[in-house]
């Protein structure tokens, strides 16, 4: 396994890597998707990028997350009092349930092969469950 580091100089942006199609063999994406205007054609990226059989381990906001839930109201509730409680929701455009962003890989040359719920201050047996933890990290193998 091979890792490459780029300059700054020729980074390029995560919308369009400047990695040469298929010279990957894993991509860690972590808390990054929801920022983005396009996650959909992100996850195109990282396909282009990947070898076959490549690996992309990614986390997402868990839609059907209680917690998640909660820091969305506690936000809202924020700014009704003029206060800036949990700004990262300010920014957060994307969320999925782990059906949604399993088609979503799937449609993009992923094949699923672990989620795990995680990132929330309640115990962890708790933030196991789908409704549990605020984010999903999925492990997926390019088809």
């Amino acid at each position: 396994m091979r890792f490459e580091v780029a300059d700054r100089d020729s980074a390029g942006t995560i919308e369009q890597l400047p990695n040469a199609t298929g010279s990957l063999d894993g991509i860690l994406c972590s808390s990054v998707l929801e920022y983005m205007p396009d996650a959909e054609q992100l996850v195109a990226e990282f396909a282009r990028v990947l070898k076959p059989g490549g690996v992309l381990l990614i986390s997402v906001p868990n839609a059907q997350s209680a917690v998640r839930r909660a820091q969305v109201s506690i936000h809202r509730l924020g700014r009704r009092l003029r206060m800036h409680w949990l700004p990262f929701i300010e920014y957060s455009r994307n969320e999925y349930s782990t059906g949604e962003f399993e088609a979503l890989l799937r449609a993009k040359n992923f094949r699923t092969e672990r989620v795990i719920v995680f990132g929330s201050p309640i115990p962890r047996w708790l933030q196991r469950r789908r409704l549990g933890g605020s984010l999903l990290m999925f492990a997926a193998i390019r088809t």
